[in-house]
Order: C-alpha cells, then structure tokens, then sequence
C-alpha cells in the first residue's frame, strides 16, 4: 500500500475518534477496522470491533461529546503496512494542549487496522519536538 493512502488513514482514525454521531462513529470504525482488530492503550486491551466500538464511544462521550476538547492528527508516517501518527487532544476553544500520544496501525492485507497500539505521552512529553540537550 502507498504511503500517502496509509498516512490518509491516520487522519480517518482521529476523525472517527471526533464523530459526534454513533451510527457515523460505528461506520467510520467499522471501515478503519478488521473485525478481529486489536487495540492496546496504557490499561486496556480491546479485541473485536464491537469492543473497540464501544471504548471509542465512552473516550468521544467523556472527552469530545462535551464539546470541550476535540482530538487531532499530528504527524504521520507509514511504510509497508504500518502508520505510525503523532495525535494531540486539544481545548476545542482556545486548542490549547491537554493531552498527546502516538498510535502504531499495523494493517491486514486489505488495509484496516490489524493492531492499534496506542502510547499516551502527555503533554509535556519531548516524543514529536525537538529536545535541546543541556
């Protein structure tokens, strides 16, 4: 798969994570994900596409559907079949920062999502800016 279309992806993913509506939210997922996808954040391991549906609900309920924060995609890169994608989940008013991470797509043969491993970095994290040594 072309990198430009693996690096696209990373966008779908952070506006499906975004999507107010659910029946839009289980579409977008649905076309993101292998049916057996797998996702891994820092306390969860999520198989199964109805699963990983149903944690994307409470993150957009708790977090986007109060129409405080919103999630964006930060840089990306792909070869082969894997994206890697810096994201940022910012104050939808001012876009000041309140939480960053780094997701690794590892894709099937048909381009969804096969692994999600997601790394939450927080926001004071030197991962994606250039660190100044002492």
């Amino acid at each position: 798969m072309e990198a430009a279309r693996l690096i696209e992806a990373a966008g779908r993913y952070v506006q499906a994570w975004n999507e107010p509506d659910p029946r839009q939210r289980r579409a977008f997922l649905s076309s993101l994900y292998a049916p057996d996808g797998y996702l891994v954040t820092q306390s969860k391991e999520l198989q199964g596409i109805e699963t990983i549906i149903g944690h994307v609900a409470e993150v957009n309920s708790e977090f986007i559907a109060t129409r405080r924060y919103e999630f964006r995609c930060g840089g990306a890169m792909a070869h082969h079949d894997c994206v890697l994608f810096r994201w940022e989940m910012v104050d939808a008013q001012s876009s000041e920062l309140a939480d960053a991470g780094m997701n690794l797509l590892l894709l099937d043969a048909d381009g969804r999502i096969q692994r999600d491993l997601q790394f939450v970095l927080g926001t004071d994290s030197s991962i994606g800016h250039l660190a100044v040594a002492p």
